[in-house]
């Protein structure tokens, strides 16, 4: 019944200002036809437009004053809400766990960790019990350990932990969170438990040495990483396989010579191995802990690295460098590098993002050009992404328009549609403008940005467009806008 009410109240809206434009305006000549199907057509929506608005104030005013409402309201309206998240979900295929996650990622791509934090503490606030998504814990964790938080970081990965248990991967990865925080004793008992189950594990053997040493244990800490060396060398057909045949000792006659031995002096197995065959070992313990973000960790283990020239080596500083923020110390080893390796892929990308971090913007956008010519066919989603930012930044707008429209074929991201709505504005296609700016809108309406650049765009449109800037700076300074260009271009433009 009250949708039905609604569509009616609508129509005769909607009809009494079409018959109030026939009576006031002039139709001699102008306007056109057309020019009124466009005007209905916008009537008609920005009807809509205020009636979603205002039904949704009302809705928000009412349960803030615990005023009551008539069941039939209450019920349409939930059915509408409901009827649009499974429209948006259908349309994007995204729930809102993968929609916090995407949010999440694209403010961190462009280094605004203050909203990348924001919508990844909405994953803990989502109405799926821990049970049935534990997985937001360990999200979360995660970008807690990326942004050095480390309190929180193990407070949730306990959560986490205590919902699905303990594998031996997790008690590597626990086990690695306490042994780069300092708390040895914890550090322990997780990676006891892995060599519990694999004594000869090679991960848990070098974490074991790494906590030994520093706990000033030399001797446990030279047991531990001779375990882990004899066994990469028995992998590698180094040593003979280990015999675990039991021996008769009823049958042998075995003297009991007894000797001091000074153990320091001592030549054993692992000494034999190749330093390269030793350096592999700690590149692949670096590698599972940058995975997990754990840089501190990864900064010990890289102490223990012999040959630091080595390509392998440069690369896996300027990696753990730039997570650590250290983003010049990553480029300085980077530098060391590409004279002899012009075609380092690999390190072109990484140089061009430790410049972007950095805020240098020419040094970026020339290792980002270097990387694209090496393969044209690149497919790398943050490279373009930050690549179009440059462009956009010293308002290269035409060469911005040409990588979001990439950008935004190729991946879901709100950004890409902000900087091509505002790169199709600035080249003056006002109408591809608009519908990039919408679906952005679409992507993420609690985007002040989105509504600012809504606002730009109505504002250059003309004057009636005016009604609809207002609501949508309204709606930009509501949701915090803070970007100070946007706010001083649309006060010259009100002017």
């Amino acid at each position: 019944m009250y949708t039905f009410q609604r569509q009616r109240l609508k129509k005769a809206i909607f009809r009494l200002a079409v018959e109030k434009y026939n009576k006031e305006v002039d139709h001699r000549g102008l306007p056109t036809k057309q020019q009124k199907e466009q005007f209905k057509a916008e009537l008609y929506t920005y009807l809509q437009e205020q009636m979603k608005y205002f039904l949704t104030q009302a809705f928000d005013y009412a349960q803030k004053n615990n005023l009551n409402i008539h069941n039939d309201l209450n019920v349409t309206h939930k059915l509408d809400l409901e009827f649009k998240k499974q429209k948006l979900e259908r349309t994007f295929k995204e729930t809102p766990h993968e929609k916090f996650k995407r949010l999440s990622a694209e403010y961190d791509l462009i280094g605004d960790h203050e909203h990348a934090e924001w919508y990844i503490q909405n994953l803990l606030t989502d109405r799926e019990s821990d049970e049935e998504n534990p997985q937001k814990w360990f999200d979360y964790a995660q970008f807690c350990l990326k942004y050095d938080k480390t309190a929180h970081a193990e407070l949730f990965m306990n959560k986490y932990v205590n919902i699905v248990g303990l594998d031996q991967n997790m008690n590597l990865f626990m086990g690695s969170l306490y042994l780069q925080n300092g708390m040895y004793k914890k550090a322990q008992r997780y990676l006891h438990t892995v060599l519990k189950e694999d004594w000869e594990h090679i991960q848990a053997n070098i974490l074991m040495g790494f906590m030994f040493e520093a706990i000033n244990r030399p001797g446990l800490s030279r047991k531990h990483f001779a375990l882990a060396k004899v066994k990469r060398m028995r992998e590698l057909g180094q040593l003979q396989p280990k015999n675990n045949a039991p021996k008769n000792f009823r049958t042998q006659a075995i003297e009991y010579p007894v000797d001091i031995v000074d153990y320091k002096n001592v030549a054993t197995k692992d000494q034999h191995i190749k330093p390269d065959d030793s350096d592999q070992i700690f590149f692949e313990l670096i590698d599972f802990l940058l995975k997990n973000y754990l840089y501190k960790a990864a900064d010990i283990a890289l102490e223990y690295i012999q040959d630091t020239h080595s390509n392998q080596y440069l690369i896996t500083k300027a990696k753990v460098r730039t997570m650590q923020g250290r983003y010049l110390e990553a480029t300085a080893a980077l530098d060391e590098m590409l004279p002899k390796n012009q075609d380092n892929l690999e390190a072109w990308v990484m140089r061009g993002h430790a410049f972007f971090l950095h805020g240098n913007l020419f040094d970026s956008e020339e290792s980002y050009i270097k990387a694209l010519r090496l393969q044209k066919q690149l497919k790398d989603p943050d490279l373009q992404e930050r690549l179009g930012i440059v462009y956009a930044k010293r308002k290269a707008w035409k060469d911005a328009r040409t990588v979001f429209l990439k950008c935004c074929k190729e991946r879901v991201s709100t950004t890409s549609w902000i900087y091509l709505g505002l790169s199709l504005l600035r080249v003056g296609d006002l109408a591809a403008a608009e519908d990039a700016i919408a679906q952005a809108n679409i992507l993420d309406n609690t985007n002040p940005n989105v509504w600012g650049l809504m606002t730009i765009l109505c504002l250059t449109t003309g004057a009636q467009r005016l009604a609809q800037a207002n609501l949508s700076f309204k709606e930009a300074i509501d949701l915090g806008l803070k970007d100070h260009q946007q706010i001083e271009e649309i006060g010259d433009l009100y002017q």
